[in-house]
């Protein structure tokens, strides 16, 4: 499981549980959604990032996006085995294709550098929501 889009898959769920993701005017104003909220189980995503990861999500192929739905938003208090009998195989198919899930959606967010070699997330700074590339100067001999 790759740490950093598994939390911002959490947060995207919430987002899609607190009925965000529907149209029509909000509850409240949307400044408010700036401030975070005192209870627990608050949304700390922004729409506009919710909503990238929502496309993201949605160009996933079936069993992969039928994972994550069931994962992130409809099955989120369960454990996986639990979900793995809802789909009918093993519990470790369902880590597999989480991470199958994983790995689309954070080259969907082109976020490629984030995924290093271990699967964990590598403190790199964000500058306006993507990466300053590295780069890298070679000596030349004269």
């Amino acid at each position: 499981m790759i740490l950093y889009i598994n939390e911002k898959l959490n947060q995207w769920g919430l987002w899609c549980l607190s009925g965000r993701a529907r149209v029509g005017y909000p509850k409240r104003a949307s400044f408010m959604r700036l401030v975070p909220s005192e209870s627990t189980g608050s949304v700390l995503i922004c729409d506009d990032e919710a909503m990238q990861i929502n496309r993201a999500v949605q160009r996933l192929e079936g069993e992969l996006r039928q994972v994550v739905d069931l994962f992130y938003i409809r099955m989120r208090s369960c454990d996986a085995g639990s979900i793995a009998r809802v789909l009918r195989c093993h519990r470790d198919t369902v880590y597999a294709r989480l991470h199958r899930a994983h790995v689309v959606v954070i080259g969907a967010l082109h976020d490629d550098e984030l995924l290093t070699s271990s699967d964990s997330f590598g403190k790199k700074r964000l500058f306006c929501g993507s990466l300053q590339p590295k780069t890298t100067t070679k000596a030349s001999a004269s």
